[in-house]
């Protein structure tokens, strides 16, 4: 079993459908072999650390926007010995303070909208790794084309996230 967690931003009803229905997908195409909550709201930091202490087996992170600096502070206070074997981040946004990569996070892809988009103005590479870090693998980044909040719905995002799961049920 391998446990999937979608992190929402500030987006609301209007982007997380673009979050849920990745989510959505990749339920339909893993069914029981994954566990995948409903996406959650960046905020509940909490609830997010729950998850992760709980959750015995792998976990995948991926988070939309704000949902992405959701990912590198649960990665700061995660217990130790825990481990996120991948994180996806789509459309860091720049003022939610992205921050740095942590080395509990093996592998990290990263998937940008529009060069205009007011949160990542230019399609900056916004997601690297904390001083020290020598450990997380970056993948190139993913230019999506989507407007900030819809990457989600990137086709080639989805085929790198169903081969990472793919390849960590193997």
């Amino acid at each position: 079993m391998l446990n999937v967690l979608f992190i929402n931003g500030w987006g609301g009803a209007i982007t997380s459908t673009s979050l849920a229905g990745l989510r959505n997908r990749t339920v339909a195409e893993f069914g029981r072999e994954i566990y995948a909550p409903p996406p959650v709201n960046h905020t509940e930091t909490g609830l997010i650390l729950r998850y992760i202490e709980k959750w015995k087996n792998a976990q995948i992170l991926v988070g939309l926007s704000c949902g992405c600096s959701t990912i590198n502070l649960i990665a700061t206070h995660a217990a130790k010995g825990e481990r996120i074997p991948f994180a996806m981040y789509f459309s860091p946004s720049m003022w939610c303070r992205v921050g740095h990569v942590r080395q509990l996070v093996e592998r990290a892809a990263e998937v940008h909208s529009t060069p205009a988009d007011p949160f990542n103005f230019g399609s900056r590479r916004l997601i690297v790794p904390v001083a020290g870090n020598t450990k997380t693998t970056f993948d190139p980044p993913i230019r999506s084309g989507r407007p900030h909040g819809f990457t989600p719905d990137s086709p080639e995002a989805q085929r790198v996230l169903f081969g990472v799961i793919r390849g960590s049920l193997d």
